[in-house]
């Protein structure tokens, strides 16, 4: 796949002179993938995939006329992965799954400057390893059940950035009657900080703080879901849902 874009921003973005449709914002993006699936025994299914992924963003951004200098920035991102899942169905209504996934960001940085001098100069490439486990079970006609938890951390971060909470999701679904379905859900999530909201530094308005030497100021943002859903049909073609 692959896509790239280019706009431009009369309107004064980001200070920049308004209506001079020469401030400009450029996208481009790329990702491939290959996927292995082999059916190895009548119980047993591995799932392999591999990736490849690029980033790049341009800016210029037009304050003056010229002949006068005006800031560019490029920021670059170049990223390769792999997963692998092993998945185990040893009766019809239960199903394991155990896999682990792998991400080189070989390549990710940050630049700008203005007339060739740079106000931000980051080249940060960073790791991500992330194992997992998930449980399905459907018991009977009238519960099903799900689990799962995985781990992310980071390597070539420091601090707080460095490895994301464990993740932990669970579900059960209750069929009491052949209409009625209850649902209850629960979990977490995270996202890391990118490399851009660590380290961009414009010179003046935009600015990395950190309050402890060799440590990032900006933690994981992390979320707690729960969710409880009823459904009831009626009349063979209609269905109320809470």
């Amino acid at each position: 796949y692959y896509n790239q874009r280019k706009n431009y921003v009369p309107i004064g973005a980001y200070g920049a002179a308004f209506n001079d449709a020469r401030t400009s914002l450029f996208d481009e993006r790329f990702l491939g993938e290959v996927r292995f699936e082999p059916q190895i025994t009548s119980t047993l299914q591995l799932a392999l995939r591999a990736h490849a992924n690029y980033y790049h963003y341009a800016g210029e951004y037009i304050y003056s006329t010229p002949p006068e200098p005006n800031p560019i920035d490029n920021f670059q991102g170049l990223w390769f992965g792999g997963e692998a899942r092993l998945i185990w169905t040893p009766i019809k209504d239960l199903r394991f799954t155990v896999g682990g996934e792998v991400q080189g960001h070989t390549d990710a940085s940050l630049n700008g400057a203005v007339a060739e001098v740079p106000y931000v100069a980051e080249t940060r490439p960073y790791n991500v390893f992330s194992p997992y486990a998930v449980g399905e079970w459907g018991a009977t006609s009238w519960l099903r059940m799900s689990a799962g938890a995985r781990l992310n951390a980071y390597t070539g971060f420091e601090g707080d950035a460095a490895n994301g909470p464990p993740v932990f999701r669970a579900a059960v679904i209750l069929k009491p009657t052949t209409t009625t379905v209850l649902k209850v859900m629960g979990g977490n999530s995270f996202r890391a900080p990118s490399v851009y909201e660590q380290y961009y530094n414009d010179g003046g308005y935009a600015a990395f703080v950190s309050t402890v030497p060799g440590k990032f100021s900006l933690k994981p943002e992390e979320i707690f879901t729960g969710e409880i859903e009823i459904s009831q049909r009626f009349l063979e073609d209609w269905s109320v849902l809470g």
